[in-house]
Formats: C-alpha cells, sequence, structure tokens
C-alpha cells in the first residue's frame, strides 16, 4: 500500500468531515410518502432514506408509483396525497410525475416537483435551459442522426449519442466519424450529440442535498480507468457555485450534476434528479433532515395561516 497516497486521501475524507454542517433528525412525528419506480427498489437510494426516517420513529409509506392514478384506483391516489406531510420521489415517469403534481396541488410538500424533474428528464430542454444560462457544456447538437451527419463539423468528433429521455448512463453511443454516424442506426426520431471531451475516464460529479453539497470522482461510463469506485474530490467556490446555478435553474433541491473538467475549469454535461449520492458522507442522514425540514415548514406555514 502506497502510505502517501493513503494519508492524502485520509485528509481529504478529514475535510469533507470538518466541512460537513451538523444535521439532526427533526423531533416532530411526520408522515413521509416516497414514492420509488421498482428499478430503484435495490438502489442505495431511496432504501437509505427510509431506514433512517423509519428509525427515528417517523412513518414512511414506500408506494409504487404504477399502483397509483386515475379511474378506479383514484381513491388510492387520494390516500397517498391525503395521508402525508411530505412526498419525496425516486423516479421520473408520467406516473411519478402524476402523483408529485396531484400532492403539490392540495399543498403537500414535494421534492422534487413535478416540473423541475420534467425538465431535466427531457435532455433537448435541459440542454436549452443551460445554454440560455450561458452554463458552460461540451458542444451540443440535436437533430436526427442522418442530419446530424451532415451538418455536424469533423472537427466536434467524437460524439457522445443520447436517447433524449434516456438515464442512468443507458443508451449512450460513442461515435468517432461522419460515417459511422450516418451508418448508426438510431432506434429514435432524434438524439442529442455531444462533442466529447478526452480525459483519463474519471468523471466529476456534485451531489447536492439542499444547501449541501460534495464533490466525488467516478468512473466514466465512457471511459476505462483505474478507478474502482466512486472517491470524494475537492469542492472550490467555482465547482460549488456552477452546481448551484444548476439547483437554480431547474428548481432541484436532490440532484447531481455531472462535469467534465478542462482546461478552461469545469463544464456541465447533464443534471440527474434524486441520484444514489454515492460516496456522499452521511448521506441517508442529510437526506432524511432535508426531508423532514420541508414537512416542519410547510406544517409551520399552516400553523401560521390557521
Amino acid at each position: 500500500m502506497n502510505l502517501s497516497s493513503t494519508v492524502s486521501e485520509l485528509c481529504v475524507m478529514t475535510q469533507v468531515m470538518l466541512d460537513r454542517q451538523p444535521t439532526r433528525l427533526h423531533p416532530r412525528h411526520s408522515r413521509v410518502a416516497v414514492l420509488r419506480e421498482a428499478r430503484y427498489a435495490d438502489h442505495a437510494q431511496p432504501a437509505g432514506l427510509v431506514e433512517v426516517l423509519r428509525s427515528a420513529g417517523h412513518e414512511v409509506t414506500v408506494v409504487d408509483p404504477q399502483a397509483v392514478g386515475p379511474g378506479r384506483r383514484q381513491h388510492r391516489l387520494r390516500d397517498v396525497v391525503n395521508s402525508a406531510d411530505v412526498m419525496v420521489a425516486r423516479g421520473r415517469s408520467d406516473a411519478v410525475l402524476a402523483v408529485l403534481r396531484a400532492a403539490a396541488e392540495v399543498g403537500v410538500p414535494v421534492l422534487d416537483p413535478a416540473e423541475a424533474v420534467a425538465r431535466v428528464r427531457d435532455k433537448v430542454a435541459m440542454a436549452k435551459v443551460l445554454r440560455r444560462a450561458g452554463v458552460p457544456t461540451p458542444a451540443t447538437f440535436i437533430a436526427p442522426t442522418e442530419m446530424l451527419a451532415a451538418r455536424v463539423p469533423p472537427a466536434a468528433y467524437p460524439l457522445i449519442l443520447k436517447p433524449v429521455f434516456g438515464d442512468n448512463a443507458e443508451g449512450l453511443k460513442l461515435v468517432m466519424s461522419q460515417r459511422e454516424l450516418r451508418l448508426l442506426n438510431w432506434p429514435d426520431r432524434i438524439a442529442l450529440a455531444q462533442s466529447h471531451i478526452p480525459g483519463d475516464g474519471v468523471d466529476l460529479k456534485v451531489y447536492a442535498i439542499g444547501n449541501h453539497l460534495t464533490a466525488v470522482h467516478k468512473p466514466s461510463p465512457i471511459n476505462p480507468c483505474a478507478l474502482a469506485g466512486a472517491r470524494p474530490a475537492d469542492l472550490d467556490d467555482r465547482l460549488a457555485n456552477l452546481a448551484r446555478t444548476c439547483g437554480r435553474l431547474f428548481g432541484l433541491s436532490l440532484y447531481g450534476v455531472d462535469c467534465l473538467d478542462t482546461s478552461n475549469g469545469p463544464v456541465v454535461v447533464e443534471i440527474n434528479d434524486f441520484p444514489n449520492f454515492t460516496a456522499v458522507p452521511d448521506a441517508n442522514r442529510l437526506l432524511a433532515d432535508h426531508v423532514l425540514t420541508a414537512a416542519h415548514a410547510q406544517a409551520r406555514k399552516g400553523g401560521a395561516s390557521a
């Protein structure tokens, strides 16, 4: 084992722990509805959040969004919404968005709002928001693949093609040349293409839980690297401000910002709603405290207006 690298990593971890603001679970009993798509049943989140909330005595109902909806199941939707002090969702399906909207309409705090999740679910909409705001991103092109092959300049290659509604790095395709793009059988009507920025195979991600930010290095899904898992990274003011700008632009409080380091500073690849918060110290408790803060803020608001 390399002693100097071990000491360095421990110093980084110690600094992260020192910088972290102390959190505490709110003592008031709360009823929390957690919408969880089936594909996240065995993920770190929202399982970690649910465990901490329940261990602190809060009432947590985990709901499959496909089990609620209009028609003959409408009473189930009313039950879910009316029995919650706060609702938090892991997922971005139409069913999730519908339940979030229903909850918000009757005044239940939702994390995060359906409109915010929808804006990052749609990569075309996301790219347009980032461009209008002047957020640094790789060169981005949106069109059918045959049009991309005809119009994207050779200097922009290689490209990473993404499905407009893809997530969790699914459906990514690295395209090296115009010829390869012309021959590509893309399953969707249009694609989002970004210039691939060469690197060491290590991606930079900033996780946000409310105002708490954590930077993490993770292996790239595109380029192989020696990094075996996620590890803490330095979070300077420039990177922190960039992440907070992204959160404000989309109205998110639980999110991750995928970045790449370049010679001109970090660029934003995309934003994801409610990720796993991999390698974020004390993530479960930070999440629980954030969720309960939203519930109690609404309770105080209701009490003041009564």
